[in-house]
């Protein structure tokens, strides 16, 4: 005859079940640590209104549809006494590797790619920034896009043209 089962044992048991099941969970819903963000930034430093089209690709993936990880068309001021208009409610992204395509909605054939990598220092708190900024020169006839990354608010840490 078999013995029913004792309580210690039942808990014993439900206490290995619970640690499997957990076991292969890389971060819990209660845990403090998440992942880093990255705020894009659209910015407009022309005299004139501009449209800015922004997009992001997840580059470990196999088609677009999977890739698309942000797209979305901005509508910026023109920048008042030669200063910069920056979008006041920037979006936000979890900060991973990706391919990063600008577009101006006036201009379909200026664009510009970025690939952003993310800053491997813990140490900076608070979400990374990536601003993605129109200008023009007054000898260009068209406007161009630049990029400039920084590990924090305020401290640049790389630029690309």
């Amino acid at each position: 005859m078999t013995s029913p089962c004792s309580r210690r044992r039942a808990l014993a048991g439900s206490g290995s079940v619970i640690l499997g099941a957990l076991s292969g969970c890389n971060q819990l819903p209660f845990s403090s640590s998440s992942p880093s963000q990255l705020e894009i930034l659209p910015s407009n430093a022309t005299a004139e209104p501009q449209g800015l089209e922004i997009e992001l690709l997840r580059t470990d993936e196999e088609t677009r549809d999977e890739a698309v990880v942000f797209d979305r068309f901005f509508e910026l001021e023109a920048s008042d006494t030669g200063g910069i208009y920056q979008f006041p409610d920037p979006p936000v992204v979890d900060e991973q590797r990706y391919l990063i395509r600008a577009s101006l909605g006036g201009y379909r054939d200026v664009t510009q790619h970025y690939h952003y990598f993310p800053n491997p220092d813990d140490s900076v708190e608070g979400p990374r920034l990536l601003e993605v900024a129109v200008y023009k020169e007054d000898e260009l006839v068209r406007p161009y896009i630049d990029y400039e990354q920084y590990s924090g608010r305020g401290d640049p840490q790389m630029s690309s043209s």
